[in-house]
């Protein structure tokens, strides 16, 4: 927890703000989305975890529920707080049970997007060095195990 911790701490300070989500589907796999028009072009063609900027007047928690319906085109009935940071920005990551396959996800954003084990994400982000050790940290979390409850429900 403390590296995510950090993790937090430092996306803050590299000036990012809003809400990060990792979605997990009942085989614990992670739902990956590969940027194709972003902004930061650092991003562009790389996979990425959903995440999206906080509404004026809206919480994180509610901004990362539409960043959820938004991206996939279905809602999800709750997210878990993993952890957030504060200063400089406002920074906080989320995490949700996906409920429903990979075929019936609806892509609202980036080129395409793809369930995959920790395994596979080596061999689909060469170039974010950060995402596997941030998912292999997510899963030794309670919100991880509540995700997978939440995906096998539904």
């Amino acid at each position: 927890m403390l590296f995510l911790r950090l993790l937090a701490a430092a996306l803050a300070l590299a000036g990012l703000k809003g809400v990060g989500i990792i979605l997990v589907d009942e085989r614990g796999r992670f739902l990956l989305n590969r940027r194709s028009d972003d902004p930061d072009e650092r991003l562009r063609g790389r996979w990425v975890i959903l995440a999206g900027g906080i509404e004026p007047g809206e919480t994180p928690e509610r901004a990362a529920l539409r960043e959820i319906r938004e991206e996939t085109g279905h809602p999800v009935p709750r997210v878990h707080l993993v952890v957030r940071a504060r200063w400089p920005r406002s920074v906080h990551l989320y995490a949700a049970g996906l409920p429903l396959p990979p075929e019936d996800i609806l892509l609202g954003e980036g080129a395409e997007h793809r369930l995959v084990t920790l395994d596979e994400v080596r061999g689909l982000s060469p170039r974010a060095p950060l995402l596997r050790p941030v998912l292999r940290a997510f899963t030794s979390t309670g919100p991880y195990q509540a995700c997978l409850q939440d995906a096998r429900r539904a």
